[in-house]
């Protein structure tokens, strides 16, 4: 995938200028932190950050799988709820 495709559909959505995926990111990345749900190496791998220690990420190859589909699923809940917030106002 291009990295402008996730802009390019923000765009057409009609959000241009108001928001821009890595945006959308960092609000996830925000929103499920303060949720106090997730572990922060979960959080950082479902982002695709690296490891900062040299060390743990040589031995470290955990892609936490599992907890980051319990993470998604979280993050989809949370955005139908705050969109039927907004629809509700």
């Amino acid at each position: 995938m291009h990295e402008q495709t996730a802009n390019a559909a923000i765009i057409r959505m009609g959000f241009g200028g108001e928001l821009v995926a890595h945006g959308m990111r960092s609000i996830a990345r925000t929103a499920a932190e303060e949720s106090g749900k997730f572990r922060i190496e979960v959080l950082e791998s479902a982002l695709a950050h690296t490891k900062n220690n040299e060390i743990i990420a040589a031995y470290n190859r955990a892609e936490y799988l599992l907890e980051r589909e319990v993470l998604m699923q979280w993050w989809g809940d949370y955005v139908q709820t705050q969109k039927h917030k907004i629809l509700a106002a």
